[in-house]
């Protein structure tokens, strides 16, 4: 049976809020990530949403899958991705100390 106009939409708000709650936790985004947040949350609902069908397309389920895990990559929710962060983060930690210590 068909969907109803407009429940991608509640998808995608359903997809947004976890994500903001996940991310919040853990200082994961900041404001320049919202329209790449806002992008994965788009094909995330469209993969979901050809998912459930009686007879889904694989070939949109390919294209909206790849869409979402390469936004992601992007924004850190994949395990890959936060290692690196989590790496960054700590180089950064790193730097800001030897700048401390020579300043002192």
């Amino acid at each position: 049976q068909p969907r109803s106009r407009g429940l991608g939409d509640v998808y995608k708000r359903q997809i947004w809020k976890e994500i903001i709650k996940e991310g919040k936790e853990i200082e994961l985004f900041d404001n320049v990530d919202a329209r790449i947040l806002a992008n994965f949350c788009r094909y995330q609902a469209l993969f979901e949403d050809e998912a459930v069908k009686i007879f889904p397309d694989k070939k949109k389920l390919d294209m909206y899958g790849k869409q979402a895990l390469s936004y992601a990559e992007k924004l850190g929710l994949t395990p890959t991705a936060r290692a690196r962060l989590v790496v960054k983060r700590a180089n950064a930690l790193n730097d800001d100390d030897e700048q401390d210590s020579m300043m002192a």
